[in-house]
């Protein structure tokens, strides 16, 4: 087999091929599948494997990697020139497909061997406290060369996005050529969870914004590392508490962040969570800390002391931030229950009125964000009032589409003939068709709901 490099096309013996990795590289997925089907007769756990495996890795191609994984190709197998997969991928800082590779390979072998882990993770550290830019020159024997030609790209782990890694290019003068993600941090976190170090979570959390950079993926996956400890171990929830008070924002983000994520299941350390952030909420001046705090705290409290009516959050309905106000609007939604959801009753607090006047406000709110989230939690609610009526009514002429949406739902789901009215008005509209048609699907299959008998 040969690679033509010029050409989209894999030889295989006498017969030439379409090579699926350029056909990936347009994003035709669907052709990938076609093309690795019309490959039965190859055995991907050789050298055609390896080779195709070696190319989607140089395009980046996280995805293609893990199709190949699935149909056959060995992630061990050297490549032509010796050197082992995990190794390559380690040195040029490609996260997200050693991610796809060992993720393949805990869940349907073979496992990667333990010498090629640490291997990998010796290459790895080499580019940790370094320029990657000027390893790369030297690599590439270019540091003073003045036709060297550097491009930086931003580009996200997965096709559909994700975190971000940094892209570096380098073309010397002579045309040689070399690059690498730069997401060295992020490898070694991955290598060293895969063999079972312990590393400090302070040190995890310097690897994950020695850039500043909280959607990077070095912070997503110390990110990933410090939430699977959390899980297990209570003392690394107290150090993310302590993490909160941190002096810089970005290190308060990434924690909150973290907090945020462990609060969407039961916690044995929910109560405790519940105190902690009531303190942080009260003080924290960040509004993107803030409102990771404040959806953390909702999420531990309706755990912890069910009935509650988060009287915390309450003062934020009027942070001078909108994202804070609309994470406000967002958060009562629970407690004054949900008429979709059978699981979230209707509230028998006595503060309940507060809420729903609060949300009253924030439906008037300026920022159209806040506004929608203020009429979702009211479309949701099991109250039920002229005012609340005459309110969804007036948002049906509301500027911002989603917002006229959620009003006509509030009505429909108190069987106002208006709501079902302005949907299929909605559905009229290109702009606002789709939407208004699943949200016509959502009502009726809220279990107990009928679809009435005359359509509009």
């Amino acid at each position: 087999m040969e690679l033509n490099e010029k050409h989209p096309v894999v030889t295989i013996g006498a017969v030439r091929r379409p090579d699926p990795v350029c056909a990936r590289v347009h994003g035709d997925i669907e052709r990938v599948h076609g093309l690795l089907r019309e490959l039965p007769d190859i055995d991907l756990a050789g050298g055609v494997g390896g080779t195709l495996l070696r190319e989607a890795a140089v395009a980046g191609q996280a995805e293609i990697v893990e199709e190949l994984l699935l149909y056959g190709v060995d992630p061990n197998r050297p490549w032509s020139s010796g050197v082992e997969p995990v190794s390559w991928l380690a040195e040029q800082g490609a996260w997200n497909i050693l991610n796809r590779v060992l993720f393949h390979c805990s869940r349907h072998g073979p496992a990667v061997p333990e010498r090629s882990l640490r291997a990998a993770l010796a290459l790895a550290r080499t580019w940790l406290g370094v320029d990657p830019e000027q390893k790369l020159r030297r690599r590439l024997d270019a540091v003073n060369d003045p036709a060297t030609v550097v491009d930086r790209d931003r580009v996200p782990a997965w096709r559909d996005g994700g975190p971000m890694v940094t892209r570096i290019r380098i073309r010397t003068g002579d045309g040689r050529q070399d690059q690498v993600w730069a997401a060295h941090h992020a490898v070694v976190t991955l290598l060293e969870d895969e063999l079972g170090v312990v590393t400090p979570c302070d040190e995890l959390a310097e690897r994950a914004l020695h850039a500043a950079d909280v959607d990077s993926c070095d912070a997503a996956q110390a990110f990933t590392t410090i939430a699977e400890r959390a899980e297990r171990d209570a003392e690394v929830f107290d150090w993310l508490a302590a993490r909160l008070a941190h002096p810089t924002s970005e290190h308060r983000l990434f924690a909150a962040q973290i907090v945020h994520r462990l609060s969407f299941d039961r916690r044995p350390f929910a109560a405790h969570a519940v105190d902690v952030l009531a303190d942080r909420i009260r003080d924290e001046p960040d509004p993107a800390v803030l409102d990771s705090l404040i959806g953390a705290f909702a999420e531990f409290a309706y755990c912890a002391r069910p009935g509650g009516y988060l009287s915390e959050i309450l003062p934020h309905a009027h942070h001078r931030d909108p994202l804070v106000r609309a994470r406000v609007a967002m958060e009562l939604s629970r407690p004054i229950g949900s008429r979709r959801n059978p699981t979230v009753p209707a509230p028998t607090c006595p503060s309940w009125p507060a809420l729903i006047t609060t949300l009253f406000e924030l439906a008037a709110d300026p920022d159209p964000d806040t506004r929608t989230a203020a009429l979702v939690s009211l479309a949701d609610a099991h109250h039920d009032t002229a005012h609340l009526r005459a309110i969804f009514t007036a948002h049906l002429s509301d500027p911002h589409p989603p917002a006229r949406i959620t009003a006509a739902v509030g009505l429909a789901l108190r069987d106002d003939s208006r709501g079902r009215e302005a949907l299929h008005r909605l559905e009229t509209d290109p702009a606002t068709a789709v939407a208004a048609r699943e949200s016509l699907d959502d009502i009726d299959r809220i279990p107990g709901r009928q679809r009435p008998l005359t359509q509009h």
